[in-house]
């Protein structure tokens, strides 16, 4: 029988990048469409140049004109892209959870454990992560920590927007709002306002007040909260802004978990084999 050492490396930094990365792919493919369909006067009508006969579906409804097919098409787009936002959390949080694990174990030298024991441990802790959901994850992480994760109810607001997406295509029904208080599904966000001075007036800077370009001297920005309701039967709907706002959210949640964990240089396990 000898002592052996187990070492496990953790690149903390991942824990939020595995959500960056995922929302600089999202909002590269978006910023690529939104300027493709705004450019575009397309006519939807004309079939795809497919080699088989295409797919037309006569629905029975009057044809859009070309600019409500591009506004259709934009929602469209808007709903997908937030649908990823919690796919890339979820990937942020299966790598905290997993860190936090791993943390807890490299603490526990009081007794000495097998190889084999330990193995065990570690596989029984990728197999939770995979039956997690969601919300399961923040719960367990919160746990671990004994501390609560920053914008948690925003970010679990975001979570039933995008299952009230996924699974009712976006009207709310009774499943969205049956433990809400309000009987309405809401929605939760931060954004930044940033303000300027303009010949003594502080002046909101917007996008209209920028595209042109602008100078700037000074500058103050304010962090805003900002809710969305809707009521069973409503359709959700998203605006640019709004996306953007949830966008930096989700952002701000994933650079939160870096903070809140635990640090050690390496972690080092030593059993009995």
């Amino acid at each position: 029988m000898k002592d052996e050492k187990i070492e496990i490396k953790f690149e903390l930094e991942e824990l939020t990048n595995k959500f960056i990365l995922h929302l600089k792919e999202i909002t590269d493919c978006l910023t690529n469409i939104y300027y493709a369909v705004e450019a575009s006067n397309i006519d939807i009508h004309k079939p795809l140049p497919t080699d088989s006969f295409p797919i037309v579906i006569d629905d029975k409804k009057s044809k859009p004109t070309i600019s409500e097919q591009k506004q259709k098409t934009l929602n469209w787009v808007l709903i997908k892209a937030f649908e990823e936002f919690i796919n890339g959390l979820t990937k942020s949080l299966k790598e905290t959870y997993r860190y936090l694990k791993f943390h807890t174990l490299s603490l526990e030298l009081r007794y000495p454990k097998t190889r084999e024991e330990f193995d065990k441990e570690f596989q029984k802790i990728e197999n939770d992560i995979e039956k997690f959901h969601f919300p399961d994850f923040i719960e367990k992480i919160e746990k671990l920590l004994n501390n609560s994760l920053p914008y948690k109810d925003e970010i679990l607001s975001i979570n039933k927007i995008r299952n009230c997406f996924v699974y009712r295509d976006g009207v709310v029904g009774e499943k969205d709002i049956k433990n809400s208080s309000t009987t309405e599904l809401c929605l939760k966000w931060i954004s930044l306002k940033y303000w300027t001075k303009i010949d003594g007036q502080q002046t909101e800077i917007t996008y209209d007040l920028r595209k042109n370009g602008i100078t700037v001297n000074n500058l103050s920005y304010k962090t805003i909260k900002n809710e969305k309701s809707f009521k069973l039967g409503d359709q959700i709907l998203l605006d640019i802004n709004e996306f953007n706002g949830i966008a930096y959210t989700c952002s701000a949640f994933a650079n939160g978990l870096f903070s809140l964990m635990p640090k050690q240089d390496k972690m080092v396990k030593e059993f009995l084999d």
